[in-house]
């Protein structure tokens, strides 16, 4: 295996990622996505599993687009040179249907190592919400100084699927069963170099104090969260593993009333010692493109869904 984010590597895939978001045929990104991929859209419907169901989907996305320019603002890799988590920031200019369409979004890609060709396990692309107006950031998101993992980020032996796929459950229930920010907190790090993107500005999270201080305002005002898990994917080589889920969340506030959302989330996760501890963790909904609107809830009783006020504490992750 080749050491923590070989250079050569990480400009190949980097080269890849910078051809998928110009792309405007499917045809021409196909080839880069896993039979099993698994993608959380940043727009409508918002869930594809499967090749066929991203293909078709993203096909029918293309034919509107007559033009598709991106500026990659931001582009961050760690690989083993099996496996990768690319997390990127990027800012789209595209006429679709005619008309100017400008947004920025974020993504966390996982892409593993198949023979010689890197194929995209998971996808994860959403648009942050502006918690003054509820909707979709319409202008440029922030950028922070660059980020860089260190060379030590991979500091364990890898172990076999199996048992990785054992004990990265075994993470998934015990993190999304957490009720506190201690709790949360003891499955993410346990070093510095994380990162935490949540679905509302600013939405980025970096290191043990920024995370804990952000979970700590989620978590003030929810006294229990119940978590129904209706999609788990999971992709593992021993080492690095990354979870994508869906999950409908009944949120019990401790002034008594419940809110209901759902979301999709991802996880990176790096084994440290004999445990597994997320590295990279990413919250989100889908967006009607068209009016801004987040979809916050896809669970039973969908048609009288309960919208969230614009309190960045609605922006809750897994437990």
């Amino acid at each position: 295996m080749a050491k923590f984010n070989d250079r050569r590597i990480v400009i190949q895939l980097i080269n890849i990622e910078n051809k998928i978001q110009v792309d405007d045929n499917m045809d021409d990104i196909a080839h880069n996505i896993h039979r099993h991929a698994v993608m959380a859209d940043m727009m409508l419907p918002g869930w594809y599993d499967g090749w066929e169901a991203i293909y078709d989907a993203v096909a029918v996305q293309f034919a509107g687009i007559n033009d598709n320019r991106h500026v990659m603002k931001e582009i961050y890799v760690a690989t083993d040179g099996d496996m990768a988590f690319i997390l990127m920031h990027i800012h789209l200019e595209q006429f679709y249907d005619g008309a100017p369409r400008i947004f920025a979004f974020r993504q966390f890609d996982t892409f593993q190592k198949i023979g010689e060709r890197w194929l995209c396990r998971q996808a994860h692309c959403f648009v942050p919400i502006e918690p003054d107006t509820g909707n979709r950031a319409r202008g440029a998101l922030p950028v922070r100084e660059e980020w860089k993992w260190p060379t030590d980020t991979l500091p364990s032996a890898a172990v076999s699927e199996e048992r990785a796929k054992r004990e990265i459950r075994a993470w998934f229930d015990a993190r999304i069963a957490s009720d506190s920010v201690d709790a949360a907190m003891r499955r993410i790090g346990p070093r510095e170099d994380v990162i935490v993107y949540a679905p509302y500005l600013p939405g980025e999270y970096r290191g043990q104090q920024e995370c804990r201080d952000y979970y700590a305002s989620v978590f003030d005002s929810v006294a229990s969260i119940e978590a129904e898990v209706t999609d788990y994917h999971v992709a593992t080589n021993g080492l690095m593993g990354a979870i994508m889920s869906r999950q409908n969340l009944a949120i019990h506030m401790r002034d008594s009333t419940t809110r209901r959302i759902s979301v999709r989330q991802s996880h990176g996760l790096r084994r440290v010692g004999d445990a597994w501890q997320s590295m990279i963790e990413m919250t989100s909904f889908p967006v009607d493109l068209k009016t801004g609107e987040p979809v916050t809830w896809i669970g039973q009783g969908a048609e009288c869904e309960i919208e969230p006020d614009h309190d960045t504490s609605l922006s809750v992750p897994a437990p």
